[in-house]
């Protein structure tokens, strides 16, 4: 089976209502019943609602304006260690530093460094929209986000712009 071709599927039904989906999958069962049966597992796996990732227009690119990569959080086992290390190899700037965490700033970047069970691996996107993606939690720097779950398991962080 050619991923290429359920890949191309995917990207198709994912702008699809639920009614249009489900009609170009009944056509892909008598036609390419592999394919389908893909397409329905990517489906299942991409999202608990379909519907409302499409419809809610997070997805969208807003009047041609992208949203911000803001940091990437890698897991460490001992903070300050970390911050020596990557401050030793890197031309970067501590922003902030404390026993759970901390964020270096990089010229087009920021690193954050966490511990296992204090924070996930992630990354962090910045978005004007970011209620859309779940509710917002206020984080003791002020900033607001909501972590959710790509469909391969890697958590990512959506901050509210407008919070930094």
């Amino acid at each position: 089976m050619d991923m290429s071709v359920v890949d191309q599927y995917f990207e198709l039904a994912l702008d699809l209502t639920e009614r249009k989906r489900n009609d170009l999958l009944r056509k892909l069962d008598q036609d390419q019943p592999q394919v389908a049966s893909e397409l329905r597992r990517l489906l299942t796996n991409s999202n608990k609602n379909v519907d409302f990732a499409c419809q809610s227009g997070a997805s969208t690119n807003r009047g041609g304006k992208l949203d911000t990569l803001h940091h990437v959080a890698i897991r460490v086992d001992h903070i300050a260690t970390a911050v020596a290390w990557y401050r030793g190899k890197f031309a970067c700037e501590i922003e902030y530093h404390d026993a759970t965490w901390a964020m270096l700033r990089f010229s087009n970047f920021r690193l954050a460094l966490v511990l296992p069970g204090e924070h996930p691996p992630h990354v962090a996107v910045c978005s004007e929209e970011a209620a859309v993606f779940g509710e917002l939690k206020t984080h003791r720097d002020g900033s607001r986000s909501t972590y959710l779950e790509d469909p391969w398991g890697n958590a990512v962080e959506v901050i509210d712009s407008a919070s930094l």
